[in-house]
């Protein structure tokens, strides 16, 4: 909730109330705020779900019944913070909680008895360098710590890449300040940039990425529109398991990718690289084995027509059954193939 454009409450409306329906329905006082004379804007803003609201309330209240600490003037530091990422971080301190290794440990020991103890049996978490030879005395103190243990994660991992023999490394020697800059550097961890990062950008900036975005559509819409057709591409040839009736749901054993017996004879070697189309096509030009050179299309078709003559021959069959049981025979082979992409 913004009030005049600064942040007044990263959460609000967070409450559950029991359903969507009017019934359920329940006022939430989301805070206090001094308005000026005139106009004023209340801007609800969520970059995800929105919460199902019915209606807003202002209502005058009396400024000496109301903690100083507890008025939003909009001129605070918080003022300049962003919802969703002072949500982020709220989600991310409290799935710590619970973590003694974690370097907010010392944040959630200060907390709670407003001192900080380092614990032997997690000498990692930050803590015992945190504390420094004195206790602290606000949470403000604490926090320019942490700022100062990020900078330092961070200048180590500089220096760290700057080196010949560290050009490599994926984490720093460091066990304390590893963690630290590995929380720095996570896409995804509690400094990934937030959904809603452009409300903090001046009107300038905004401006200009409008003016940019237009531009790229633009572009996009000079580029010519070719013609597409569909393709395939090898991927990685495997072998597969021979289809019982010809089913994918019925498998049996796996057999080696080959060339079909139909034209290879009763003893195909074994193809180790590629799926077989390269070697399918190149045995077109042998005229008996496979083996010799050949002249292209005539010599598989005539390979063809010997292999049939061949089957042809085992069954004994005449006419037009004699075709038939060439289609069986070929059926009857080990058939072979790889999965395709377009």
């Amino acid at each position: 909730m913004l009030v005049n454009g600064h942040l007044i409450k990263a959460d609000a409306a967070n409450k559950v109330t029991g359903s969507w329906t009017p019934e359920s329905q329940t006022w939430f006082v989301e805070g206090f705020v001094t308005l000026s004379a005139g106009r004023n804007i209340v801007r609800l803003e969520q970059p995800q779900a929105f919460p199902h609201i019915d209606k807003l309330l202002l209502t005058p209240v009396d400024a000496a019944a109301v903690p100083g600490d507890q008025i939003a003037d909009g001129k605070s530091a918080a003022s300049k913070l962003i919802p969703s990422l002072v949500q982020q971080w709220a989600k991310g301190l409290e799935a710590s909680r619970s973590t003694p290794q974690s370097i907010f440990t010392a944040w959630h020991q200060f907390i709670a008895s407003k001192s900080l103890v380092a614990d032997s049996s997690a000498p990692h978490n930050g803590v015992a360098r945190l504390l420094a030879d004195a206790q602290l005395t606000s949470l403000a103190e604490l926090a320019n710590r942490y700022e100062k243990l990020f900078a330092e994660a961070q200048q180590a991992w500089q220096n760290l890449k700057a080196t010949p023999e560290g050009k490599d490394a994926q984490a720093l020697p460091d066990p304390v300040l590893e963690p630290f800059r590995s929380l720095l550097q996570d896409p995804k961890g509690l400094f990934a940039v937030p959904a809603d990062i452009e409300t903090a950008f001046s009107p300038e900036t905004v401006d200009q990425l409008k003016a940019g975005r237009e531009e790229l559509s633009r572009r996009d819409a000079a580029v010519p529109q070719f013609v597409e057709t569909m393709s395939v591409v090898d991927s990685t040839p495997e072998n597969l398991k021979i289809h019982l009736r010809g089913s994918h749901l019925t498998l049996g054993r796996e057999v080696a990718r080959q060339l079909p017996r139909i034209l290879a004879g009763e003893d195909p070697r074994t193809l180790t690289e590629g799926s077989g189309r390269l070697q399918l096509a190149l045995a077109g030009r042998s005229r008996s084995s496979f083996n010799e050179p050949g002249d292209g299309q005539s010599n598989l078709a005539m390979a063809l027509r010997s292999r049939a003559g061949s089957v042809a021959r085992q069954f004994r069959p005449t006419g037009r059954t004699a075709i038939a049981s060439c289609v069986t025979g070929l059926a009857g082979q080990r058939v072979h193939r790889k999965r395709e992409q377009p």
